[in-house]
Formats: C-alpha cells, structure tokens, sequence
C-alpha cells in the first residue's frame, strides 16, 4: 500500500456491467496487450466480458449475445437470444482480425508472448486462481486452447469481475465438481485456469500510480452484485483513476 503521507483515499461503486466495461478498458490500455496487438497473435474467445473487449480493442459496437456461449441468468429469465449473427472466436494479427483463421490455426500460429483471453465463472483473488465451468464432455473451447498454454511463452489472461469471488479452494472444487457431476451431463464441473487475473482493481492500476482494496460487495437499488473498491494515492493520481472510473458509470445492463 502506498505509504505516502500525503496520500487521499476515494470510494467508487461499480455495477457488473460497469465493472466489465472498465475491464476491458484497462485491458485495451495494458502494455503487453497493447504489444501484442502492434506485432503479434491475439485470440478473444467468447463471453459476456470478452464482449466489452472486442468493443474496446476494436472500436466497435457488438449487438447484445452475438459474442457468447453459455450464460448464467435468473431461472425464470427469458433467455438471450443473439441480436444479430453469432460470432465465433476472433484471431487477431497485428490488431486485425483474420476473417478466414479458424480457431484451430490461430492457436497453431502463436508465438511466445502472445495472448489469449478467456473469462472464468469464479476468482479466488487472494489465491490468484479462476475457475470456469465446463458443460461440454471434452472441455469445449477451453479444451481446444489449453494444450496451447503449455508452450512457454503463451500467456492466458482472465478478465473477471470481483463479484465472481469464492473463498473456495478452487482446485479442490475442481476434483469435487468432475467425481459429482450428473450422469445426464446437464451440471457443469468447474476447470481451474492456468492464467493470469485482470479485474476492476487491475483495470484501475493502468490509468493512476495508486492502490486500490476491495471494500464491499453488493448491494441494492441495481447495486446487486456491485463491487466497492477504496483508492489510494496522491491527490493528482487518484484524481486520474476516478476520470477513468468515471467513463464506465451508468453502463447498461449486458
């Protein structure tokens, strides 16, 4: 924590879909991101958060649900339907998307330091670690890209929100989810992710020189859900984060 004595510290709220679009902010600004998408191979599988960074890498507007797979909502929720042809993953090269790459030969072509993303069901922060869950027998796409992970050099980067957060031993959960899962193959186990976590409190690190803690989660009135991070430092780089934070306020629902 900064131990500056002239430091200030700021409270912020964010729903989840302010939290995710602020993700994928932080993400466009991230020095390797940003390298990779100068000279290199970027892979964005599909998701509600990955939706926002496609928006944010690509200086584009997605029609709601044309970018995801499964989906968590209410059990009486009418469900997305796409708003618009689906999309499959994307394979970018040199910050371009290549239109005729499947996914399969994107993930044959990358190199070290390049870069997938991939979003995660649950985080355990203080552990580092994030856990998807996998409906599909062979692992779907995670099962297609996570041989790929095991080059050295290819990294896998997890934006996930702060409301996701367990205390659960994940790998523990891992083992329980695969031994309990229903015969019929409706109930998901959960698959813990070799990667490395972007969440809100990263996201803000890439605008201001501050530190940023996790002071509440939830709430009402659509705070259900949110996040509430305390900022910490000097006045002038607090100032910065809270300009960028502003820019994600009001956010609508995905």
């Amino acid at each position: 924590m900064n131990a500056d004595e002239n430091a200030v510290v700021q409270q912020v709220t964010l729903t989840v879909a302010e939290g995710k679009r602020l993700i994928a902010k932080g993400l466009a600004k991230y020095p390797p991101v940003q390298d990779k998408l100068n000279n290199g191979v970027v892979i964005i599988t599909r998701g509600s958060s990955n939706s926002y960074l496609v928006e944010e890498i690509l200086y584009t507007n997605l029609a709601r649900g044309v970018f995801m797979t499964g989906r968590i909502q209410p059990a009486n929720s009418k469900p997305v339907a796409p708003d618009g042809e689906p999309l499959g993953e994307l394979i970018l090269r040199n910050g371009a998307v290549d239109p005729d790459a499947t996914l399969i030969a994107g993930l044959r072509s990358m190199q070290k330091g390049d870069i997938i993303f991939k979003g995660a069901n649950l985080v355990n922060y203080r552990e580092g670690k994030a856990g998807v869950c996998i409906g599909h027998p062979t692992g779907g796409t995670m099962g297609m890209f996570l041989p790929f992970i095991e080059k050295p050099g290819i990294r896998l980067i997890i934006p996930v929100g702060l409301e996701k957060q367990t205390s659960q031993n994940l790998d523990e959960l891992e083992k329980i989810s695969r031994a309990d899962r229903d015969a019929s193959g409706k109930i998901p186990w959960i698959k813990v992710l070799p990667g490395e976590l972007f969440t809100e409190i990263e996201a803000i690190k890439q605008f201001a020189n501050v530190d940023v803690y996790q002071l509440a989660s939830g709430g009402i009135a659509g705070a259900e859900g949110a996040v509430t991070l305390a900022i910490k430092g000097s006045p002038e780089e607090v100032k910065k984060a809270l300009a960028a934070v502003s820019t994600v306020l009001g956010e609508p629902v995905y």
